[in-house]
């Protein structure tokens, strides 16, 4: 999301996304503050926005550097995983992973990022924390610049089935 500024004595105005915003005043520093302020509201609804969605239709977002390395993820994919953000990074993320998906998930993530190809797996979370195992389908694509050069992938998990298991210990 880029903005410009235009200045005169008494007025300035900016454009952020697609909407105008003035400011009256003296100082440049206003001005500044002014986009500083609307830049950090715009962020704060894409923020809120996206925590709607993932409450409602319950995705996991995650970004990963061009070498396929997690760079960020939401905050309902880290609770899904049951791991922080910093340990999701890079590919901590598999450490989630079923055992006997763990393999073939990571050659297929590999695969498509050297292939750039589109990357769609189905695998098994284990969560160990709440004793269920989380049956979900990972998609990612790569973001290119005009140039079609990849800059980032971004991609999104979602959830097919929650399977509880029962603890240890209680009757059937």
């Amino acid at each position: 999301m880029g903005y410009s500024l235009s200045y005169s004595n008494a007025i300035r105005s900016f454009v952020l996304g697609d909407r105008m915003h003035t400011v009256f005043g003296e100082s440049p520093a206003e001005a500044i503050k002014a986009v500083h302020d609307a830049i950090q509201t715009s962020y704060e609804v894409c923020e809120l926005r996206q925590q709607i969605a993932e409450r409602h239709i319950q995705i996991g977002v995650f970004i990963c550097d061009i070498k396929g390395r997690t760079t960020w993820t939401s905050q309902y994919l880290n609770d899904l995983f049951n791991l922080d953000s910093k340990d999701m990074r890079g590919s901590g993320w598999l450490q989630s992973i079923h055992e006997s998906d763990r393999k073939r998930v990571n050659d297929h993530w590999l695969y498509s990022i050297a292939n750039d190809i589109a990357y769609d797996c189905d695998y098994t979370i284990i969560d160990k924390v709440n004793h269920r195992q989380i049956l979900v389908t990972a998609t990612a694509i790569a973001v290119k610049d005009d140039e079609d050069k990849v800059q980032c992938y971004v991609g999104y998990i979602t959830v097919r089935e929650i399977i509880e298991e029962k603890k240890r210990g209680n009757p059937s």
